[in-house]
């Protein structure tokens, strides 16, 4: 009877050798064949699958590839770079609004001034609230916002609604509503009645 003999103490050795003494025989030929081949598939899967000291596999077999550390950092750098040009697109935008309010606010101040004037009511200084001179710009647009004067000073809470929208606003100044209802008489009554005359009662 033939005899399959194999290395037991390397998976890599040499293929296994079949004794089939000196008749030759065409069927033991062709399970030697066969042996052979199973000794090299796995001799292969053992070498694809070994793992080295260094955590890496092994490459000697050319098909295993490691995924580059460097592919996450540049993942990150490209959201990085694109999440600063939107940042960047972001500021410009707010630059070209503030810019734009700006020039909006010269404006409105020189035909308050110019009309105040017209009318012997000259703005000869800004009044203070909260330590800074008042936003007469911003007060305007919100009264305007909530439908002028009048509707203003029906509706209660309204004008300390407008305060704290103004970047006066100080929770310290407890008669802000009032204040800013004689400003407002003051300073730009006459000019909102200009522009708006259907808010004269």
């Amino acid at each position: 009877m033939s005899t399959l003999i194999m290395s037991a103490t390397n998976p890599l050795a040499s293929s296994p050798t079949l004794n089939l003494g000196t008749q030759p025989n065409p069927t033991a030929q062709m399970v030697q064949n066969l042996a052979q081949s199973l000794a090299q598939n796995i001799a292969q899967n053992f070498s694809q699958n070994l793992v080295l000291p260094n955590g890496n596999a092994n490459l000697s077999s050319g098909n295993v590839s490691c995924a580059p550390v460097s592919s996450t950092v540049t993942s990150s750098s490209n959201l990085t770079t694109t999440e600063t040009i939107e940042d960047q697109a972001a500021t410009e935008n707010m630059i070209q609004l503030s810019s734009a309010e700006e020039r909006e606010r010269k404006i409105f101040m020189a035909e308050v001034n110019k009309f105040m004037a017209e009318i012997g009511k000259p703005l000869s200084k800004i009044p203070i609230m909260g330590y800074k001179e008042l936003d007469l710009y911003q007060l305007y647009k919100e009264v305007i916002g909530h439908g002028g004067f009048i509707e203003v000073v029906k509706n209660v809470g309204t004008w300390s609604k407008i305060w704290k929208r103004l970047g006066n606003f100080d929770p310290s100044i407890t008669d802000s509503s009032f204040r800013l209802k004689k400003n407002y008489e003051r300073y730009l009554l006459e000019y909102e009645y200009k522009c708006h005359p259907d808010h004269r009662v």
